[in-house]
């Protein structure tokens, strides 16, 4: 498999033009719709469109967006509370606060070190954090599922709902659940949500050779996903083809806007030293 067509693609989706997630903040080149590179909710929007239609929520989000990137997770998770507050029955921000949530757990994870001298007191408190803030991640998980059920049963946005309640089962490693709420997704109109579903699930089920047949069908269509040439690099990370994964990871760094990036990158880097 030679690697250099889908650099060629995501060079190409770089040209696009960028679209806004207004459930974390972040901005991913995509054209008339895509998957945000961040909390991979649905995104159709650009910044000033939104700015537009919703100039208090794009405040709220970038807010929270900056705290993040500065690395105040509790002012963060304080904001984000308030907007689930806010929003009860949207179940695409239940859905983006929980995945916020996994982030922040994920940061008190790395906040663990075992080279300082001492006793190292702190590590203990954050490994009991990361597990609290899985906990609530889980809990606001469940919530989006059940909020995203009773509205696709409404007939509210079926595609859509269907999709945020897969995400959040996916979230969870809930497998068997999501495999159903892809099944039904299949059926329901959006083929572009239904195709990503697809790629996510078999990226959960390991399914690696799946998502390196079918990555590229993401990455080439309209609309398509940056996300795609990811999951692809994972997938070839996974088969140990470490230098063809950090070739994609490399053009990819900088213009997602998620730190799954760098972190596998870095994983890459490990494995190759072993």
């Amino acid at each position: 498999m030679d690697v250099k067509p889908y650099i060629g693609m995501i060079n190409k989706a770089m040209d696009s033009g960028y679209l806004f997630c207004t459930y974390c903040g972040a901005e991913t080149a995509a054209a008339g719709a895509g998957i945000c590179s961040e909390c991979e909710s649905p995104i159709y929007y650009t910044r000033d469109e939104l700015q537009g239609s919703s100039p208090d929520l794009v405040e709220k989000v970038n807010g929270i967006r900056q705290l993040e990137a500065s690395g105040k997770y509790g002012e963060a998770a304080a904001a984000y509370d308030a907007l689930v507050t806010a929003n009860p029955d949207d179940p695409n921000m239940l859905y983006a606060a929980g995945a916020f949530y996994l982030r922040y757990s994920n940061n008190e994870i790395r906040l663990i070190r075992y080279d300082l001298p001492g006793f190292m007191e702190q590590n203990p408190v954050h490994r009991v954090q990361a597990s609290q803030l899985v906990i609530k991640a889980k809990i606001i998980f469940n919530k989006a599922v059940y909020v995203s059920e009773g509205r696709a049963a409404k007939g509210g946005f079926p595609a859509r709902d269907t999709y945020i309640a897969f995400m959040a089962q996916i979230k969870m490693m809930h497998l068997r659940e999501a495999n159903a709420l892809r099944e039904r997704l299949g059926g329901l109109g959006d083929a572009f949500l239904a195709r990503y579903a697809d790629l996510v699930f078999n990226a959960g089920a390991e399914n690696y050779d799946y998502i390196i047949e079918h990555a590229a069908e993401l990455l080439s269509g309209q609309p398509f996903s940056l996300n795609a040439a990811f999951y692809l690099a994972l997938a070839l990370f996974k088969k140990k083809r470490y230098a063809d994964s950090a070739a994609l990871l490399n053009v990819l760094n900088g213009r997602l806007s998620t730190s799954n990036v760098g972190e596998l990158l870095r994983e890459i880097a490990t494995a190759k030293s072993l």
